[in-house]
């Protein structure tokens, strides 16, 4: 993981007020990753490509078919090891999770 200090992710920002969710189909060749938490829950679903997920300091390997659960307090982030890595996320608010 980097030195970079983590971004706080907003769920005002990301999340749909109506719905309570966001669907996204996620590929690194177009993404930014980098450390960073949130206020709202995450599911992804790897599709392509490997990576290392490296969450609250610890490294977790990635492969397609992987189903990952993010809480909302968690820092993470993404390091391809194939130079891609594409999932499926799904991010949620805390009102969603709990109806």
């Amino acid at each position: 993981m980097t030195n970079i200090p983590p971004k706080t992710l907003k769920a005002e920002k990301h999340i749909d007020s109506d719905t309570g969710f966001r669907f996204r189909h996620v590929k690194s060749e177009t993404e930014y990753f980098r450390p960073h938490d949130h206020d709202y829950y995450e599911i992804f679903l790897t599709l392509d490509g490997k990576a290392e997920h490296y969450v609250n300091g610890v490294s977790f390997s990635v492969e397609p078919g992987r189903l990952i659960f993010v809480r909302d307090f968690d820092c993470h982030d993404y390091r391809s090891l194939e130079g891609r890595f594409e999932f499926l996320n799904l991010a949620f608010s805390r009102e969603t999770l709990e109806s």
